[in-house]
């Protein structure tokens, strides 16, 4: 038996730097391994999505994005970690996961250095850096850089203020 050990690609997208990514979106900048990987990528970009979830309504562009979704209804996580065998619905999920275990933070703020593993979580922290407050609670009319701000809020005035504090406010966020 071959004694040489293999790293599956799924490990690779995460160990690897953007840089190691040739194939790059021109619409949100995301790397690819491969060419064929960004063709399909580049179909989330279109409007048109004609794959829907008959339980939830929600669209998709990608019928593998559909039945990946589908999973999130029947409880079924058939991705699981080698490492700590924790169960994930998504492959997505078991990626960014993964980071937990190598404990690298790729994404880093280049105006305070605070390192992240995601770049969605990168991005959310630069509104902190602005002036920019994008969320605004609509009893108050406060204004929140970041979403998960306004929820605290929202649930903070809820606890203090009573019932009066609608849910679709919360909705909204």
């Amino acid at each position: 038996m071959c004694s040489e050990a293999f790293v599956p690609q799924f490990y690779l997208e995460v160990i690897l730097p953007a840089k190691e990514k040739p194939h790059a979106c021109e619409i949100c900048g995301k790397g690819f391994h491969r060419k064929a990987t960004l063709r399909q990528h580049m179909l989330i970009h279109t409007e048109e999505k004609a794959h829907v979830c008959d339980v939830c309504n929600k669209a998709f562009s990608q019928q593998g994005n559909l039945m990946q979704h589908l999973l999130t209804h029947t409880n079924e996580k058939p991705h699981v970690c080698d490492i700590c065998h924790k169960g994930f619905s998504q492959k997505l999920h078991l990626r960014r996961h993964m980071l937990s275990h190598t404990k690298e933070k790729p994404h880093v703020c280049n105006l305070c250095s605070k390192e992240f593993t995601q770049k969605a979580h990168l991005r959310r922290h630069l509104a902190t850096h602005t002036k920019e407050k994008p969320y605004v609670c609509n009893k108050c009319n406060k204004n929140f850089s970041q979403k998960s701000d306004l929820r605290r809020h929202l649930y903070k005035r809820k606890v203090s203020c009573g019932p009066h504090v609608q849910e679709e406010t919360a909705s909204e966020v």
